[in-house]
């Protein structure tokens, strides 16, 4: 079995032969009774190249959500900015300088990585207003050469973002909240990646309810994992036509399938970040997320009653009870067609960003680390 990618040597990896050498110092190199392969003895090759392959366009789908998420915000933010009658406080202190979402990042491993060089390449994030807390910060010296503050330091990490993205194991999860629960402001939005952690389980480690985790999955009535090559990278893969397969749309041909009420969280999770920001009425910031969301040419319009029955505008939208809702804003996105269209439409732009972009080749250690299992 092939050494794990160490960060030290991820750098190194675009660079690298195809196949991986074991490292002098890996004692397992040898021990086929651990091997990836060795899980599945009974699994033809086939099969357990699906299965990478279906790990990899997870990865992929993980990573463009998540910057779609934040790339939207930051929009968000920007154009807040330029409603200066409604600011609660200066957004940017230099007026040539574009107002930046300023976003947290706790674990910095494979997904937290490729998350943060996406922020800064394709996101329009800069690295002043990207925070990542790691174990191993001396080890991120790519990012820290962009720029990026790279530390040890949870909650600190919580103070600074507005945005905090969430990228480490099931089982860190418990400790770590206990750690910053008590530090975690309640403008400041979650966006969580944890795998299997359901969105109520997060809100009770976490003592808030403004998360955000997209749950994404696998279509198991779709045979489209050979059209994923698990060797591609992330540019490659984002420039086929099966881009398609990942959007979120209700399509019973989706490869990746996402829970449809992300569209509405989206919406919610501006209007959160609008009342953090500003004293906007609820009318104008609900035509903002309509300009962002769904773009500026849908005739199909939500109104206030779209969206909350009864809400006065300082009140904070509870994202957790409204994940469990049938809300009336859910009812409206699924009786309009033009405006599901329309937020597939803005979110393919975010996936076109990521064609042509040199920075891309970083993600290839994610591919040569899968192949390499």
């Amino acid at each position: 079995m092939a050494a794990t990618i160490r960060n030290g040597d991820r750098a190194n990896t675009a660079n690298s032969n195809k196949s991986l050498i074991a490292l002098p110092n890996d004692i397992t190199s040898n021990l086929e009774s651990i091997s990836f392969e060795a899980l599945f003895k009974d699994t033809s090759i086939d099969k357990i190249q699906a299965f990478r392959s279906r790990c990899h366009l997870l990865h992929v789908s993980v990573c463009v959500y998540a910057v779609y998420f934040a790339s939207i915000l930051n929009k968000t933010k920007q154009l807040l900015s330029s409603e200066t009658s409604f600011l609660k406080i200066p957004i940017s202190s230099k007026k040539e300088e574009k107002p930046c979402l300023r976003v947290g990042i706790i674990g910095c491993g494979k997904m937290g990585h490729q998350i943060a060089k996406s922020l800064l390449s394709i996101g329009g994030l800069t690295s002043r207003n990207l925070l990542i807390s790691t174990r191993r910060p001396e080890l991120l010296k790519e990012l820290i050469n962009e720029g990026v503050t790279c530390i040890k330091d949870n909650t600190a990490t919580c103070e600074f973002a507005e945005v905090l993205m969430l990228c480490v194991s099931p089982t860190q999860l418990p400790q770590l909240a206990k750690e910053i629960k008590r530090f975690i402001r309640p403008e400041c939005i979650i966006y969580s990646i944890v795998a299997g952690m359901p969105i109520s389980r997060l809100s009770f480690f976490l003592d808030t309810t403004n998360i955000v985790a997209p749950n994404l999955s696998w279509n198991e009535e779709m045979d489209g994992s050979s059209c994923w090559n698990y060797g591609e990278n992330i540019s490659a893969v984002l420039k086929k036509k099966s881009i398609d397969k990942i959007l979120p749309q209700e399509n019973s041909d989706n490869v990746i399938q996402i829970d449809g009420r992300f569209p509405e969280t989206m919406i919610y999770a501006i209007l959160n970040l609008c009342r953090t920001l500003s004293t906007m009425p609820l009318h104008d910031s609900m035509n903002l997320a309509q300009q962002i969301i769904f773009g500026e040419d849908v005739e199909d319009t939500l109104t206030d009653k779209d969206v909350f029955s009864k809400l006065e505008d300082k009140s904070p939208i509870d994202l957790c009870k409204k994940n469990h809702q049938e809300s009336p804003l859910m009812k409206k996105l699924k009786s309009s067609e033009e405006l599901r269209n329309g937020f597939e439409k803005k979110f393919k732009e975010i996936c076109l960003k990521f064609q042509n972009q040199e920075e891309i080749k970083q993600w290839d250690w994610i591919c040569e680390k899968l192949k390499s299992k």
